[in-house]
């Protein structure tokens, strides 16, 4: 295990390491390859240090650390940089987003933030992901998990964004000093469109990692925890960042859909003819027939009395009828205004069960 101690040698092949504030891993993490080799090795034996001390860990951190600790291990030895890099920084920019909210402010002035210079080569250039995120060049080489697991820390990292915003108070000085959301909300939006791009992604990629979208828990409280936070972005953001995040999470909401109802969209095309305005008031509608039969429907295997195994039959039925007609909407171009207002009307919870609808 690595021992963070500070004005302590970490390795024969580093320098002396200085322990670092989680607010100073926040900015580091942000523009990581930027920064000279032993503030980046700083940077994370700083985060080992801090990650080690979650009291009681969930598994995603447990595997982090192990992560990290090879990451740091890596680094020490010289070795050349690899793509797993910008995912393990990716999730360690939302761990540490966490902790920063949880860490009250410190008196006194802000510490400058620490130098930065051009990194020391180890063999080979920082990747192209570790500065803009694009995605395209690693596509191929990383699973659905990990792309997972990096959207899991920027979503986490727009919540506590906006956490603190919202801290700031309203008006003119609380925007000025608030942060941005700028980066993680450009990060979203990246991978959603290499995720929609067919040329770039596999199918089967992507269709693995919507399956674990709407699967992973974590991710799910997450976007949950970020709708709440996101009715109260209308006074903290200013206009560009907020239409930034609105559009972004459209966008993901939109490109869910789109691959979860893959199975229904082939048997759908009689679906427009009762919809003689197509608008969102319309998609609306929709919404509240699907809450209308979500209603008391048991989603797992073998729940409910067989006595009520007919009305159940009849409530999937007509939920499986409102999703066939979204299903046509999402096929033909961009998303219509009824697909807006379908996700205008939907609750976060409804948007889960949709999964185990389908």
């Amino acid at each position: 295990m690595i021992t963070a101690v500070p004005n302590l040698r970490c390795g024969p092949q580093s320098p002396n390491c200085n322990l670092l504030t989680i607010s100073e891993l926040a900015n580091n993490l942000d523009g990581f390859w930027s920064l000279a080799q032993h503030i980046q090795m700083d940077t994370l034996t700083s985060a080992y240090h801090h990650l080690s001390q979650i009291s009681e860990p969930r598994p995603e951190q447990i595997d982090l650390l192990q992560k990290v600790e090879i990451m740091v291990e890596r680094f020490k030895s010289g070795a050349l940089t690899i793509a797993d890099d910008n995912f393990i920084l990716a999730r360690l920019s939302g761990q540490v987003a966490c902790l920063n909210s949880s860490v009250p402010p410190a008196a006194g002035p802000t510490p400058n933030p620490l130098p930065s210079q051009p990194p020391v080569a180890r063999g080979m250039p920082a990747p192209a992901c570790g500065r803009e995120e694009d995605f395209g060049e690693i596509a191929s080489e990383v699973d659905a998990d990990r792309f997972v697991d990096a959207l899991y820390g920027w979503i986490n990292e727009i919540v506590t964004l906006l956490t603190k915003t919202g801290a700031k108070g309203e008006g003119l000085s609380g925007l000025a000093s608030a942060p941005s959301v700028r980066r993680p909300v450009g990060r979203v939006t990246k991978l959603v469109t290499l995720l929609g791009d067919r040329t770039r992604v596999e199918a089967l990629l992507a269709q693995r990692f919507w399956h674990s979208f709407g699967a992973h828990a974590d991710l799910r409280m997450a976007l949950s925890c970020l709708a709440i936070k996101q009715s109260s972005a209308q006074s903290v953001l200013d206009k560009a960042e907020r239409t930034a995040l609105e559009d972004t999470l459209f966008a993901l909401d939109v490109a869910y859909l789109r691959s979860l109802l893959v199975p229904l969209s082939g048997h759908a095309d009689e679906c427009l003819s009762d919809a003689f305005e197509r608008n969102e008031d319309y998609g609306k509608e929709l919404a509240k027939s699907l809450r209308v039969s979500l209603q008391g429907l048991p989603l797992s295997a073998g729940a409910g009395s067989s006595g009520k195994e007919e009305e159940a039959a009849a409530q999937l039925a007509a939920a499986r009828s409102v999703l066939k007609k979204l299903s046509v909407e999402l096929r033909v171009g961009p998303p219509s205004a009824v697909v807006r207002g379908f996700l205008e009307e939907l609750l976060s919870g409804e948007m889960l069960r949709l999964a185990q609808l389908v």
